[in-house]
C-alpha cells in the first residue's frame, strides 16, 4: 500500500479492509467528530465470546508524525489476512540500499498458532489515526509539514497561526500543570497555555478535545488490559511515569494529592527524576506494575533486535531504548499517562499495561517525524514486530 496516505485514503482503506473480513473485524465511528467534522474510525479485531482480554492501540495523535497511522493500517491488514488465510503472519524482508554494503533485514513470521490465539482470545481495538484534521493540514500543499496539533479554531481576535491544541497534552492527568509543578520546574515542562504556542498548547479545557474524548471513551467503556500509543521519533519504548520520576514506596506522592501542589507549603513538584518528589507507581506483588512494564517493553525491544537478523549493523539500527517517559522530559496530559492512571483508581478490576512506542530516528536517513518512503518499511516492521510480540503475549495469558 502507498505511503504516506492522506486521512481520506486511510479512512477508505480501513473500510475496505474491514469489509473484506466481516467475521473477525468491525469498523465503528468513534462518537466525537473532529473540529473540521471528520469522523475517526476504530477497528475491532476478534472472534468469539466470553471473557476476553482487551488491547487498545492508537496512532496519529500528532499530525506531523506520518508513519504510525500507515503502519497500524498495514498491521490490521496483515493480521486479518493471515487469520482468514489460515497462515502465519509475514512481515516481508527489507533491504536498506543506502549503506555500503546494503543492509538486509530478513522476513519475520508470527506463527499461525499465535495468529489464531490473538484473534480467538483477544479483543483488539486499533485507532490508526486519532487526529485526522491535523494530518490533513500537515500533508496539504498549502499546509505546514511540521504541524503537530489538531485544528481547533483560534481564539477570537487571534491569528490563524494560533489554531489547534496538542491532543497529547490534553488528557486530564495530572490536571493543571501549573498547580502540579513548582514555578521553578515549569520552564522544563513540555506544555503551554498559550494558544499560539506551535507545539504543546494544552487547550482551554483538559479532556475536552474531541480526539481525546474518543480515546478516553474507549479506555473507560471497558476493562482494558493493554494500551499502546505509537509516536515518532526517539527509538524508545516508554512507560509511566512521564510527569515525574517514579517510586514505589510513598503513596502520598501522587498527582491527586493536593498537599504537593504549587499553592501549598510544598510549592509544587520539582519535575526531576530522582528529585525530592517522585510519582508513585505500584510495584507490590502479585502485579508488580513497574517491573512488568519494564519486562514487557524489554520483550518488545528484544523481539525487534532478534528479527533484524545477523548483521550487527541491522541489530544496532533496530535497537530501541526502554525506560520511563520522564527520561525524555516531563510532559503532562499524555494518553499513556491517563491510561496508566486507571490502575490507581479504586475498583479497577485488573492491571492496565500502558506503553508508548517512539519509532524511528533522525539517524541513518530515517527522517525523524516523516520517514521517506524508501526507509518506511524498516520502521514499519520494527513497530509491527513489537506490537505482535505484545499481542502474542496477551493472547497466551489465561482468560480474565
Amino acid at each position: 500500500m502507498p505511503y504516506p496516505r492522506s486521512p481520506a485514503a486511510i479512512e477508505a482503506q480501513i473500510k475496505t479492509v474491514a469489509a473484506a473480513h466481516p467475521a473477525i473485524c468491525t469498523r465503528t465511528d468513534l462518537p466525537h467528530p473532529t473540529h473540521e467534522k471528520r469522523k475517526v474510525s476504530v477497528v475491532k479485531i476478534g472472534k468469539g465470546g466470553g471473557q476476553r482480554r482487551v488491547v487498545v492501540i492508537t496512532g496519529g495523535h500528532h499530525a506531523r508524525e506520518w508513519a504510525p497511522p500507515d503502519l497500524l493500517l498495514t498491521l490490521i491488514q496483515r493480521l486479518l489476512t493471515a487469520y482468514d488465510d489460515d497462515t502465519s503472519l509475514t512481515v516481508p524482508a527489507f533491504t536498506d540500499v543506502n549503506p555500503v554494503p546494503p543492509i538486509t533485514y530478513p522476513p519475520y513470521q508470527l506463527p499461525l498458532p499465535d495468529v489464531r490465539r490473538i484473534v480467538d482470545r483477544l479483543d483488539v481495538y486499533i485507532v490508526p489515526l486519532v487526529n485526522p484534521d491535523g494530518r490533513n493540514f500537515s500533508m496539504a500543499p498549502g499546509g505546514n509539514k511540521e504541524w503537530r496539533k489538531n485544528r481547533r479554531p483560534q481564539p477570537a481576535g487571534q491569528s490563524p497561526a494560533c489554531k489547534g491544541v496538542d491532543p497529547n497534552r490534553n488528557y486530564p492527568v495530572p490536571g493543571d500543570y501549573q498547580l502540579y509543578y513548582s514555578v521553578a520546574a515549569e520552564p522544563a515542562v513540555s506544555a503551554s497555555k498559550d494558544p499560539c504556542e506551535f507545539q504543546t498548547y494544552v487547550g482551554p479545557q483538559l479532556g475536552e478535545e474531541p480526539e481525546v474524548q474518543n480515546i478516553i471513551g474507549l479506555l473507560t467503556s471497558m476493562t482494558v488490559d493493554y494500551f499502546v500509543d505509537v509516536h515518532s521519533y526517539a527509538h524508545k519504548i516508554l512507560f509511566s511515569w512521564g510527569i515525574e520520576g517514579s517510586q514505589s514506596d510513598d503513596l502520598t506522592q501522587n498527582w491527586r494529592n493536593t498537599l504537593w501542589d504549587r499553592s501549598t507549603p510544598a510549592k509544587g513538584r520539582d519535575g526531576k527524576p530522582g528529585g525530592f518528589y517522585n510519582e508513585y507507581i505500584p510495584n507490590d506483588p502479585p502485579e508488580r506494575l513497574q517491573d512488568v512494564h519494564r519486562l514487557i517493553a524489554g520483550e518488545m525491544r528484544d523481539a525487534m533486535v532478534r528479527a533484524a537478523g545477523g548483521d550487527p549493523r541491522a541489530r544496532e539500527r533496530s535497537s530501541y531504548g526502554v525506560g520511563p517517559s520522564a527520561d525524555l522530559y516531563p510532559a503532562p496530559g499524555v494518553s499513556t499517562e491517563y491510561a496508566f492512571s486507571r490502575n490507581l483508581f479504586p475498583g479497577t478490576p485488573r492491571p492496565l499495561i500502558s506503553l508508548c512506542i517512539e519509532c524511528g530516528s533522525e539517524l541513518n536517513l530515517e527522517g525523524g517525524f516523516r520517514p521517506p518512503a524508501f526507509i518506511f518499511p524498516k520502521i514499519e516492521r520494527e513497530v509491527q514486530i513489537a506490537l505482535l510480540t505484545l499481542l502474542a503475549r496477551a493472547a497466551a495469558q489465561p482468560r480474565p
